[in-house]
């Protein structure tokens, strides 16, 4: 987390990573199951689902995805075959698995893409439009590589790649190091020499790269052509490799590595689906999302787009590693490379254990011998003629000179008639200038090539050694002479400008003291003027704040005797008027108990009277809704009995009446009558034996019940309303005795 704090990572971006990790690891612990159809059959059709859903829900939210679709991606496959039709298909519990493993490899490869992106952003420097074209950016790289593996019927996919990368690297050390070797030695000449065809020699590495990588016989597209066929197998790759002649045990630079076949295939095609990559890309999580966008197509698990109308034949594990191989070699073809050769001293990864024959093997394999010969053996030291000249042309003053051109104007004639160092002129200047400082015997370690001079290391030596002793002894007085008469010069001319300039500072110090010390005098004068004022006008203050107390001490007796008189008189006033207060309110009080004591006799009276009236309210609506039972409702029915009587003679009539002006109509007529009918009849056979029916049960069930009713009602009325008219005289007394007591009071 520091680390992301420094590179500048915000807060939320840190967080939504730690998500995305944690729904990586969440996915290594689901699992799937088959939806079973009558007890031990598994039903193929139904798609499967997780043991734990709550825990895929929970890796669906911290991807930020929707759980439904995000089940649905995993566990249907999607084909789309010609005419826009899809077919959706449920898979396996195994390709579910699988499905999310590509999800997981998938999701942790882009976020490291993102980090690295993140990183070289915020190391790079700072630089604009301008800087980019007139400067070129220059750049150093480390790069980190893992070594050949092999292990015991172990190895599979992931080594052949690991292997082929290596194998790669191999040849581009090669090339840097002896073909590059190679074609200076032939285009100076020098391919006769003995000792070149000797340095040269190495152990070539493309043979075994055209077995791995050939465009139609390579192991590489064997793989990829097994994966294209849908019938396509890891015996299938076994075949193409035996008709192709190609072993099962391959003899890479580091040994024979034999390899299991088993797995290749499904190795090789585990990459993200189209729905699981559109899913992916329209996720709620911003760094993700982010991720995804700026991905490489040759990440881990990404789907490859179909180029025109054929096969995807980019889309699998094997040919995306190739592709990524081939962009690493083109950015390190402009570079300058050097080389760190990593030796294993045991094969068992043991601390404190040294296998001497493992190092040798080793070190032969990697052509670490053959490169150390050649830096030892060979022509390390090369330089243009035109740059030797120049270079070692003070080696002239070491022997013999009356045959030596003259050092001073002609060196620089020399140079010019030597041109850009490919004229026999600097081959021959070259040519006396060696043999006359080394002899015939020295010149066997230097060679002169067509444009350069070649020096094997004790040779570069020698000329070194005495370059420097000819230029610290013999030139290194003229020069130091030179160098003091150059540094008193500018030494002088750097005094007359500091001087000057110190004279100008001192000048225009001396003018800031001088107004600086005159303003402090200023400033002090004005203080002082301030001063003597402010003190004046604190006597005055003084003075008028003495006088001030006096007159207020006065003022304040006079105000105190005339209040205490005030105020003597008011008690006094008070004293009577809180004599009069006691008395009124004690009347006040008399005739408020009065008036409460007749508001509560009001109020039980009136009590009394509305309890008498809501009784009597309540009996006269008992006595109404008994009429209304009673004689109300047998009107009402006998008279809608006659509304209905007569709307019944009126329609009668009008068919009467259509019939004898419509006789056409009046056919119609019977004829719908007739059906109607006979509905009719049906329904009023169906009511009325329903309601006959019920009748009956209701007559038998409820006629005890009725006769019973009648009788209590009628020794109910008789004993009720005796003591009814009593109530009613007595509530009537009562009204009337406490309104004449009210009257009287």
């Amino acid at each position: 987390m520091n680390a992301m704090i420094t590179l500048g990572i915000e807060n939320t971006q840190r967080f939504e990573i730690c998500r995305v990790l944690a729904a990586i690891l969440h996915i290594g612990q689901i699992e799937w199951q088959q939806h079973h159809h009558g007890g031990s059959n598994v039903d193929e059709s139904t798609p499967c689902m997780p043991s734990d859903e709550n825990r895929f829900i929970l890796v669906a939210k911290l991807l930020g995805l929707h759980p439904e679709d995000f089940l649905k991606a995993v566990t249907v496959q999607t084909r789309r075959l010609p005419g826009n039709n899809v077919v959706l298909s449920p898979v396996s519990p195994q390709q579910c698995s699988n499905n999310l493993a590509s999800i997981s490899r998938y999701c942790y490869s882009i976020i490291f893409e993102w980090i690295i992106c993140k990183i070289n952003s915020s190391i790079s420097p700072k630089r604009d439009a301008k800087q980019d074209t007139q400067y070129p950016l220059r750049w150093v790289s480390v790069l980190d590589i893992f070594g050949f593996e092999s292990f015991d019927h172990r190895n599979s996919l992931e080594q052949f790649l690991v292997n082929f990368a290596n194998e790669r690297l191999q040849l581009c050390f090669t090339q840097r190091v002896f073909e590059l070797e190679k074609k200076v030695y032939d285009a100076e000449g020098l391919s006769g020499d003995n000792l070149a065809a000797e340095v040269v020699n190495y152990a070539p590495v493309e043979p075994l790269l055209r077995v791995l990588q050939g465009p139609n016989y390579g192991c590489i597209s064997h793989i990829e052509s097994a994966c294209l066929l849908q019938t396509g197998t890891d015996q299938s790759i076994i075949n193409a490799f035996t008709k192709a002649g190609y072993p099962l045990d391959l003899l890479t630079t580091a040994g024979s590595v034999t390899y299991n076949i088993n797995g290749f295939r499904d190795k090789n095609m585990d990459r993200l689906s189209d729905d699981l990559y559109a899913l992916i890309s329209h996720t709620s999580n911003d760094v993700l999302k982010e991720a995804v966008a700026v991905a490489s197509p040759s990440s881990e698990g990404a789907p490859q787009q179909q180029q025109g109308g054929g096969a995807r034949r980019s889309a699998y594990i094997a040919q995306k590693f190739v592709h990524s191989i081939d962009s690493l070699m083109a950015m390190l073809d402009p570079t300058e490379a050097f080389f760190v050769r990593c030796v294993k001293p045991n094969t068992q990864k043991k601390p404190r254990l040294y296998n001497s024959r493992n190092v040798v093997r080793q070190l032969h394999s990697l052509s670490v011998f053959h490169a150390i010969k050649m830096s030892s053996c060979g022509y390390c030291f090369r330089l243009p003629f035109r740059q030797f000249i120049h270079r070692y042309h003070p080696l002239r003053f070491l022997k013999d000179t009356s045959t030596a051109p003259a050092a001073g104007a002609n060196d620089d004639a020399l140079l010019m008639a030597i041109g850009d160092g490919h004229g026999e002129e600097g081959q021959e200047e070259c040519s006396h200038l060696l043999k006359r400082f080394l002899g015939d015997d020295d010149m066997k370690g230097a060679v002169l090539g067509k444009t350069m001079v070649l020096a094997r290391k004790e040779c570069h030596m020698v000329l070194e050694k005495s370059l420097s002793w000819v230029l610290s002894d013999i030139l290194g007085p003229i020069a130091t002479t030179i160098r003091k008469t150059l540094d008193h010069k500018r030494a002088f001319e750097k005094f007359i400008i500091r001087s000057s300039r110190l004279v100008t500072i001192q000048s225009m110090l001396r003018s800031y003291l001088i107004r600086r010390t005159e303003m402090q005098r200023i400033q002090y004068r004005r203080s002082l003027i301030t001063v003597a004022l402010l003190q004046r006008k604190v006597y005055m203050f003084l003075v008028a704040r003495a006088a001030a107390m006096q007159l207020q001490t006065a003022s304040r007796n006079l105000l105190g005797m005339l209040s205490y008189e005030r105020r003597r008189k008011n008690l006094e006033v008070m004293n009577a008027s809180s004599v009069l207060q006691s008395y009124g309110r004690a009347a006040l009080s008399r005739v408020r108990y009065e008036r409460r004591k007749e508001s509560r006799i009001k109020d039980r009276a009136a009590r009394l009277i509305q309890g008498a009236m809501r009784k009597a309210y309540t009996r006269r609506s008992y006595a109404k809704n008994w009429v209304w039972r009673m004689l109300v409702w047998p009107m009402k029915r006998h008279y809608q009995v006659k509304v209905d009587a007569a709307l019944f003679i009126q329609s009668v009539w009008r068919a009467h009446i259509a019939r004898r002006q419509n006789p056409h109509v009046l056919k119609m007529i019977q004829v719908a009558r007739e059906r109607v009918w006979r509905r009719v009849m049906v329904e009023e056979a169906k009511g009325l034996l329903t309601a006959v029916i019920q009748g009956f049960i209701l007559r038998a069930t409820m006629g005890r019940y009725t006769q019973a009713a009648i009788v209590i009602q009628t020794r109910i009325r008789g004993i009720l309303r005796p003591r009814w008219m009593r109530l009613r005289l007595s509530s009537a007394i009562k009204i009337q005795s406490l309104w004449r007591a009210y009257v009287v009071r």
